[in-house]
């Protein structure tokens, strides 16, 4: 994978991170209500998915790792944005939407330039 496609994809996984942390230290600040133990329970939930997926995205940046390697990486990232967005969608939430559907659509975009180039 090219440099700067490996940079943008490890961009976009620390911004997922970043709000993975965020709902876990401050779970209110995104849901937009009081947090209950419900909303840190699946705060941490998401973390706990987000946190290394997003770390190995960053770190596969950082390494030379075979395209069929981060065919599978984005792949796997691509499709939790996707899911991410569904549950925003569902709720209502417009800013976890877009921002989903940004990152998701970088790592998909991302893996099917790998995909053809292959």
């Amino acid at each position: 994978m090219s440099l700067w496609l490996a940079a943008l994809n490890a961009a976009v996984a620390m911004v997922s991170v970043g709000f993975a942390v965020t709902g876990v230290v401050a779970p209110a600040a995104l849901a937009g209500s009081d947090a209950v133990a419900s909303t840190r329970y699946y705060a941490a939930m998401y973390a706990a998915r987000a946190v290394p997926l997003g770390c190995a995205v960053l770190i596969a940046a950082f390494l030379s790792i075979s395209n069929g390697a981060w065919i599978v990486l984005l792949a796997g990232a691509g499709v939790c944005q996707v899911g991410d967005a569904v549950i925003g969608l569902w709720r209502r939430i417009p800013g976890q939407v877009a921002g989903s559907v940004l990152v998701g659509t970088i790592h998909l975009a991302s893996m099917t330039h790998l995909l053809a180039t292959k």
